[in-house]
C-alpha cells in the first residue's frame, strides 16, 4: 500500500510539472530540472530513489562548483521506488548565474545527481538586500500523502507533523532529517519534537492508534510479536555527568534533563525513561529524566509506573506524579 501511494505521488507531482520520471537504479539522484526563474527564485526538481531501505535528501546550490548553500535534509520515508522532490530556491541574485544539484543520503556514501545550470533575470525592481538563501519545498499533492494505513506493526509507523517543525533520524541512517509530511518511518527510528509537535500512529493487529508527543526527543520501539505496545524512549542529554556534577555541587542547570509531554486515547502506549517505564491507556502525561531519577507527571486518566530498580509498580493518577530515584 506504500509503495503504491508513493507512486501515485510521483506520478502526480509528475504530471502537474509538465515532465516524465526516469527509470533510476536504487541510491540515484537525477539531473535536476529547473523552471520558473525569476530575479530572486527558481523551481527545482529531481527524480531520487534512497540507497537501501531508507533515505533523505536535499538540494545544494551556488555560483560555482563548490556550490554553497544546502537546505536542510527531507526525509524519504522507508518505500523503495523513484520519487519526485522538489521546491523554490529563494534568496538568489538577480542577473547571476547558478549551480544547483540534488544528494540523496542513506546507506554508504551519498549519491550526487548531475547538476544543473542556470541564470536568473536582472531584476526590474529593487531586491531586498542580503537575503537569505534557501529551499521552501513543495507541498506534496493530498492523494499522495502517507495515511495510518501505511503504518506497519513492528515494521514502521507513521510520523505527521501537527505543529512547528520535526525532525527525524531514520532507522539504518546517520542524519536527522526534516520531515514535511505524514511519513512512514521504521521502527528504531529517533524523533527531535523538541521544535514542534507530532502524531505517531502505529498500527495494533487490525487497527491502529495515534499518540501526539512534543517537547523531547525519542525513539520509535515496536515489537512484531502481536502485543502492539508502542514505546517512547526519551534520548538526548549525557547523563554521565550526574554523578562529577552532584560531587562538584553544580546547580539543577548545569545538570542534564529531558523531557517528553504526550496524550494517547486509549492505545497501547508507554514511555520509557532512566528509571522506570509508564504504560497507560487514554491518558496525558509527562515523563522527564534528571540527576535524581525518573518522574511521571498524570494530567488527566491513570498511568502503571514499573520502576526497573526492583520492578516496583505504583498507579499515578490525574493530578499525581512518582519520582523513580536513580539506580
Amino acid at each position: 500500500m506504500r509503495s503504491k501511494a508513493l507512486a501515485a505521488l510521483a506520478m502526480g507531482v509528475a504530471l502537474c510539472l509538465g515532465i516524465g520520471t526516469a527509470s533510476l537504479a536504487q541510491g540515484s539522484g537525477s539531473a535536476t530540472v529547473v523552471f520558473d526563474v525569476t530575479p530572486t527564485t527558481a523551481q527545482v526538481t529531481a527524480v531520487v530513489e534512497p540507497p537501501g531501505e531508507v533515505g533523505s535528501y536535499r538540494f545544494e546550490w551556488g555560483t560555482d562548483e563548490t556550490f554553497g548553500f544546502t537546505s536542510d535534509p527531507i526525509a524519504l520515508g522507508i518505500d523503495p521506488g523513484p520519487r519526485e522532490v522538489g521546491g523554490t530556491l529563494t534568496g538568489l541574485t538577480p542577473a547571476t548565474t547558478y549551480q544547483v544539484r540534488v544528494v540523496v543520503t542513506g546507506e554508504g556514501d551519498p549519491v550526487v545527481g548531475v547538476p544543473a545550470a542556470f541564470t536568473t533575470p536582472a531584476a526590474t525592481a529593487p531586491t531586498p538586500s542580503d537575503p537569505t538563501p534557501e529551499l521552501e519545498v513543495r507541498e506534496a499533492p493530498a492523494q499522495g500523502a502517507a495515511t495510518p494505513d501505511d503504518a506497519e506493526q513492528g515494521e514502521a509507523v507513521v510520523v505527521e507533523a501537527e505543529r512547528g517543525t520535526i525532525m527525524v533520524k531514520q532507522d539504518g541512517t546517520d542524519e536527522y532529517a526534516r520531515l514535511e509530511e505524514g511519513a512512514p518511518v521504521p521502527v528504531g527510528s529517533l524523533v527531535d519534537a523538541t521544535a514542534g509537535t507530532v502524531r505517531l500512529t502505529a498500527e495494533v493487529g487490525s487497527r491502529t492508534q495515534d499518540v501526539v508527543v512534543k517537547d523531547g526527543k525519542f525513539e520509535v520501539r515496536q515489537s512484531s510479536d502481536g502485543s502492539g505496545v508502542t514505546e517512547l524512549v526519551l534520548r538526548g542529554g549525557n547523563f554521565s555527568s550526574c554523578d562529577r556534577a552532584h560531587s562538584a555541587g553544580f546547580g539543577d542547570r548545569q545538570r542534564p534533563r529531558r523531557s517528553l509531554w504526550a496524550r494517547d486515547r486509549g492505545g497501547k502506549f508507554r514511555t520509557r525513561g532512566r528509571n522506570s517505564v509508564a504504560t497507560v491507556r487514554g491518558t496525558t502525561w509527562r515523563t522527564t529524566d534528571t540527576c535524581r531519577g525518573t518522574t511521571t507527571s498524570v494530567t488527566s486518566g491513570s498511568v502503571t509506573v514499573r520502576e526497573l530498580k526492583g520492578g516496583r509498580k505504583v498507579v499515578v493518577r490525574k493530578g499525581g506524579r512518582h519520582l523513580a530515584r536513580s539506580r
